[in-house]
């Protein structure tokens, strides 16, 4: 994974089909780069630690982070379920390992369906 810089304290992760060019921020596939705090940018401004942590706490910071299967089929009060329970069930299987983001989607779904039933493609209230 490259990174550039554009000398403001932050970096951008580019995957590796992506490509800097002079004069462009880059020339990529991805949705967009994520911009991480560099560790010179988290000591002048002490915000960016904070928004880092958030980031690591949470998986799903915002319904526009929710898988695209997730944004694009269910209603925006099923996304934010679907967001609040993965977040929680996130922080409560911490210590399952690889079976972490399973669960989590697990507990995601099993809460939107509480709420909301398929019929045909679109997911309704109950």
């Amino acid at each position: 994974m490259d990174t550039v810089g554009s000398g403001n304290g932050y970096s951008a992760a580019l995957p590796a089909r992506c490509s800097t060019t002079r004069g462009s921020v880059a020339s990529c596939q991805a949705d967009r780069p994520l911009l991480r705090p560099t560790a010179s940018s988290a000591i002048s401004q002490p915000w960016a630690s904070a928004w880092l942590a958030v980031r690591i706490a949470m998986p799903y910071a915002t319904e526009e982070d929710l898988p695209p299967p997730v944004r694009t089929h269910l209603p925006l009060h099923a996304r934010e379920i679907f967001r609040a329970a993965f977040n929680s069930a996130w922080d409560e299987y911490a210590d399952r390992g690889q079976e972490r983001e399973e669960i989590a989607h697990r507990v995601a779904w099993a809460a939107v369906k509480r709420f909301y039933c398929k019929e045909g493609r679109d997911w309704v209230p109950i």
